[in-house]
Formats: structure tokens, C-alpha cells, sequence
């Protein structure tokens, strides 16, 4: 009876010996399998990743020699010409326009020096005028000439074609001629009037007065 369990024993333990074996073998293989199907896949990934570049890269390149970018680069190419030209086309609008500002600042600020002094002038001519003397009336008429004709040379005698009584100065120009050409030419109050008026009207229009 000893016998038989001291054999059971041995037998018992030789299994178990057995089974670690058979276990520890097994797990061992599971794992080499698994350890290559990781590094098989992990290959699989690098050359499909390396693939992938070399397609977009070819897809890349044969793009750019495609007809659709060319036209693509035609069409951005003529967008910046014309946005280039309009922006060309507003410097030179914006130039002009602070060219022309800037002239007719420094026009009005000639103009408002020799403006006090025909003022001054204006005045003597008034005062001749109601001397009553007909003497005085030649000498205002002819110092009204002359200061509408220094006003046109200032300003530029295309100036005078706006003026509103363009016809009046002429008229006036004409009284101013007689007392020039006619020494016996004989003038009056009304004419003088008259001539003194135009020129005065013309001379405002013209903002020199």
C-alpha cells in the first residue's frame, strides 16, 4: 500500500513537471508567433507609408505639369495685371488730384496778397468817381483797366471767358480805348458808371476784389 501511493506520488509530480514544460513552451512560441506578426505588420506600415509619399509626391509633380495649373497660373497672372493696373490707374487719379489741389493753394495764396492791395486801388477809383470831375472819370475808368487786366495775368485770361457780364467789360473796354484814342471824347457820369460796374462785377467773379 506504500508502495502503490509513493508510485501515485512520483507519477503526480511527473505531470505537473510535465504540464509546466508543455506551458512554458507553448507561451513561448505564442509569443515568438506574436512578436513576428507584430514586426511583419510594422514592416507591412512602412513600406505601405512609403508608398503613399512616393503617390502624393507623383501626384504632387504631375500636377503642377498638368494643363489645369497652368491655366491656374494663367488666370492668377492676369488678376494681378488688372488689380495692378487699378491700383496703377488710382495713384496716378490721387497725384493728379493733390497736384491740382496743391496749384490752386498756392494760387489762392498769391492771389490774396494782390487782392488787399486792388482793394485799395478800388477804392481811389470810387473816389474819383464821386469827385464829380470828368477829368477823374477817365483816370478811374483807365485805373480799372488796369487792374482787371493784372488780375487776367495773374489768374490766366481764360479766366475771363467764365465771367457772367463778359459783355458789359467789353463794353467798358471800349469806353476805355475812346478816352485813349479820342482826346475830345466826351464822357459821362452814366457811361463811367456803367464802365466802373462792369469792371467791378468782373473783378469779383474773378475773387479779386
Amino acid at each position: 500500500m506504500m508502495n502503490l501511493f509513493l508510485k501515485s506520488q512520483k507519477f503526480s509530480i511527473k505531470f505537473l513537471n510535465n504540464l509546466a514544460f508543455a506551458t512554458t513552451v507553448t507561451t513561448s512560441v505564442t509569443y515568438d508567433a506574436g512578436s513576428n506578426f507584430a514586426k511583419n505588420n510594422g514592416n507591412n506600415f512602412l513600406a505601405q507609408a512609403k508608398f503613399a509619399w512616393i503617390d502624393l509626391g507623383a501626384s504632387v509633380i504631375n500636377y503642377f505639369k498638368s494643363y489645369q495649373f497652368k491655366e491656374l497660373v494663367f488666370t492668377l497672372k492676369t488678376i494681378s495685371f488688372i488689380v495692378s493696373l487699378i491700383l496703377l490707374l488710382i495713384i496716378i487719379y490721387v497725384f493728379a488730384k493733390s497736384t491740382t489741389l496743391g496749384k490752386a493753394v498756392s494760387q489762392a495764396k498769391k492771389n490774396k496778397a494782390p487782392k488787399k492791395k486792388m482793394f485799395k486801388r478800388w477804392i481811389k477809383i470810387e473816389r474819383r468817381f464821386n469827385s464829380g470831375v470828368e477829368a477823374n472819370y477817365r483816370l478811374a475808368i483807365l485805373e480799372a483797366d488796369n487792374i482787371y487786366d493784372e488780375s487776367l495775368k495773374i489768374l490766366g485770361y481764360g479766366a475771363e471767358r467764365d465771367l457772367s457780364n463778359i459783355d458789359e467789360i467789353k463794353k467798358a473796354r471800349r469806353v476805355k480805348n475812346q478816352i485813349i484814342d479820342n482826346s475830345s471824347f466826351k464822357l459821362t457820369r452814366e457811361d463811367t458808371a456803367y464802365s466802373l460796374i462792369a469792371y467791378k462785377k468782373g473783378l469779383e467773379e474773378l475773387e479779386m476784389l
